[in-house]
């Protein structure tokens, strides 16, 4: 796998920096400046940091970030992260002073600590909880592709997730086969909106402790409120699920798909166990359908992924007691 990281960068490759070389740390650091000024969208700042170039890594090199930390100035998100190493690396430079994605990619986080942060009116809570945080062995997150110009598709797409110095628990594998994508120029990216289509997609996801600690912090304040016990409301809003769960189509999800989806449901909020899931198409999901669904409501959703010829399989296996 060729390690490397970031959301951060699709935004930037349309602001490419002005006279980036692939061969210098100053133009480094130019590069995930332009890339982290994208974040302050989001209400985050990076504190100040250092970008090496590394010519002896893969890629022809690799831009390398330590230290860096990140922090919110929205009261409402008053999470922090500090990320002790950031890697991304492509054999086309050239294409991303262009503002233009390159045509194999990787990148790469590690050791990815979130922490209640500044936004706190509590400075000691804030300065507790990095503490905290310092003394774990945080996470890692990797994103790699491959771009064929004669087939126009991703190859070797793959996000990763999981514990520094983990292997088999609280971990997220990612693949897809995505066809109809043109990385020509931005003209031809911008058309593949409409003709980029979806063939296989495959998540594995082993949970033990990951939804709490990944997923509750998060959801948990958009769904719950603070009017009633918050494990009443868990309780009503799992029963939601199980209804919808067991009701999926069986043309869509086979005859085990919507009991496996509802038998992790009830699990919640403490979920141990491993979860399979796999799309597949032979015609490919595309975006164009979904465009009437959404502004029109002239399709039902099931429709669309029964039209495209799509299955869902998904598998959930607890762990044992």
């Amino acid at each position: 796998m060729k390690h490397l990281w970031s959301a951060a960068l699709f935004a930037a490759w349309g602001i490419a920096p002005t006279a980036y070389a692939e061969d210098t740390d100053a133009d480094c650091t130019a590069f995930a400046e332009a890339a982290l000024v994208l974040l302050e969208d989001f209400g985050y700042s990076a504190e100040p940091f250092e970008a090496r170039f590394d010519p002896d890594q893969g890629y022809n090199g690799f831009c390398v970030i330590k230290d860096l930390t990140l922090v919110s100035g929205r009261g409402w998100d008053m999470t922090d992260f500090y990320i002790e190493r950031i890697h991304w690396g492509s054999d086309e430079w050239e294409r991303l002073q262009n503002g233009l994605p390159p045509r194999s990619l990787g990148i790469g986080l590690f050791g990815v600590r979130p922490y209640l942060g500044s936004a706190l009116e509590t400075p000691i809570v804030s300065y507790t909880s990095r503490v905290q945080a310092m003394a774990r062995s945080g996470s890692y997150l990797y994103l790699d592709y491959d771009w064929s110009a004669e087939e126009k598709r991703f190859q070797n797409f793959e996000i990763s997730y999981g514990i520094v110095g983990e292997t088999d628990r609280d971990v997220l594998n990612i693949s897809a086969d995505i066809r109809g994508v043109d990385l020509t120029d931005w003209r031809a990216i911008q058309l593949s909106l409409g003709s980029a289509r979806l063939h296989a997609l495959e998540i594995d996801l082993v949970m033990d402790g990951l939804f709490e600690t990944l997923v509750l912090p998060y959801v948990g304040p958009v769904l719950l409120e603070n009017s009633s016990p918050p494990e009443a409301q868990v309780e009503a809003l799992k029963r939601t699920g199980v209804e919808f769960a067991t009701a999926l189509p069986t043309t869509i999800f086979g005859a085990q798909g919507g009991a496996e989806l509802a038998e992790l449901i009830e699990s919640i909020p403490h979920p141990r166990g491993d979860l399979a899931l796999q799309f597949t198409s032979k015609a490919g999901l595309g975006t164009a359908p979904f465009v009437s669904f959404v502004f029109l409501g002239e399709m039902q959703f099931w429709s669309i992924l029964e039209s495209s010829g799509s299955e869902v399989m998904i598998d959930w296996e607890p762990f044992d007691e």
